[in-house]
């Protein structure tokens, strides 16, 4: 979760971009559970809020889509199985694991939600489900685990028919796979078929095509544009349509998990070009970028926070829902506020101490870092 260097050492912003994006998305989809658990389904309220975060829905397959693109994108020739998983387990599983003790011992100690147990510390950082961002980072192990198969596969085949398979495992794991643990193992109580590979696998897939063929995926999204923007903005109205329909109602459509990976798929597609015409207008502008209409961003300080809230996502995707628990405790102790007031407040309050906190955080250890380099020379 940050800036993707290629081959030559050239920058992407685009990824840059996307990823702080992916990064402020994952906060508001936390900080939106509690309301939506609080107020009437048919109130006007729970749509203000349900609304966005269910079209926020693709940010955990965005990031798969991006891992496996960075992982294609700065390919090279010689590859270390040992130093790539070790790389990840340093910038990726090593802080995760010490996120999971932070937040066990948060609620033992601090909360007393339950006693502290070793054995289930360990299952917790096993199985990802302390917190709920978690089961992201054991989905991806598993792709990075799988490491040689994706270079050797990606290398030889065929992009297109290969994310078709890929489509199909997806839609059939997501939707019947503890069906299909049931055929060789009946009465076994599978619980964590939303953290296993198969059920993300396209994502992966495409975004390992996508880095491998870099400039060429930018060309498709440029040229098909209008069409991208079509079927997403068709494919977010039903998705949120038929899921409030499905809230509100209980009514059980069997294919609103294939709209899902559909609209998933879009999604990603159109923020990425959105991110690519954000950066080529960038390029073709001296003095400023446009991030949206009206709203210049200078890029003598506006770069310099986005590259650092970039490279302070991961911490921030580790340490936000910290800052939600703790104010949400607060705000039940001390206040009586209204969701549509209390709302706001905790916006602001968690996106401020998460994101400075770990931007400090970066500026802390970039400082160790450079005291240790000054003292070996």
């Amino acid at each position: 979760m940050a800036v993707t260097e290629s081959r030559s050492g050239k920058r992407f912003l685009e990824i840059t971009l996307l990823n702080v994006f992916f990064c402020i998305l994952v906060v508001s989809i936390h900080l939106a559970s509690s309301p939506l658990t609080t107020l009437k389904i048919d109130s006007w309220q729970y749509l203000v809020i349900m609304i966005p975060r269910r079209a926020s829905a693709f940010v955990v397959q965005g990031y798969i889509f991006l891992s496996g693109l960075k992982m294609f994108l700065s390919r090279s020739d010689t590859f270390s199985y040992s130093g790539f998983l070790t790389k990840r387990f340093t910038h990726v599983f090593l802080p995760y694991i010490i996120w999971v003790l932070i937040y066990y011992l948060y609620f033992v100690y601090h909360r007393g939600f339950f006693p502290f147990s070793f054995t289930g510390l360990l299952r917790y950082i096993y199985v990802g489900d302390l917190v709920s961002p978690f089961y992201f980072i054991i989905i991806i192990a598993q792709f990075y685990v799988l490491a040689p198969l994706w270079r050797r596969l990606i290398a030889r085949a065929n992009p297109v028919l290969w994310t078709a398979f890929a489509l199909i495992v997806t839609v059939i794991s997501s939707k019947y796979l503890l069906n299909i643990i049931a055929l060789f193992k009946p009465g076994f109580h599978f619980e964590y078929a939303d953290r296993v590979f198969t059920s993300y696998l396209v994502y992966w897939i495409a975004g390992c095509f996508a880095g491998l063929y870099y400039d060429e995926f930018k060309k498709m999204l440029r040229e098909s544009r209008t069409g991208i923007t079509a079927l997403f903005c068709a494919l977010l109205a039903v998705y949120v349509y038929l899921y409030y329909r499905r809230t509100l109602t209980g009514s059980n459509y069997a294919f609103l998990e294939d709209i899902r990976v559909a609209y998933c798929l879009s999604a990603i597609l159109f923020f990425y070009y959105i991110s690519t015409a954000v950066v080529h207008r960038k390029e073709t502008s001296s003095s400023s970028v446009t991030i949206s209409p009206g709203i210049p961003m200078r890029s003598s300080w506006g770069m310099r926070l986005i590259h650092g809230v970039d490279r302070a996502s991961y911490s921030v995707y580790l340490a936000h829902c910290l800052v939600i628990f703790e104010l949400d405790q607060k705000l039940r102790q001390h206040t009586n506020l209204s969701i549509m007031v209390s709302f706001p407040l905790r916006l602001i309050v968690v996106y401020t101490v998460s994101i400075g906190g770990s931007l400090l955080w970066l500026k802390l250890k970039d400082a160790a870092g450079s005291r240790v380099r000054v003292r070996s020379r």
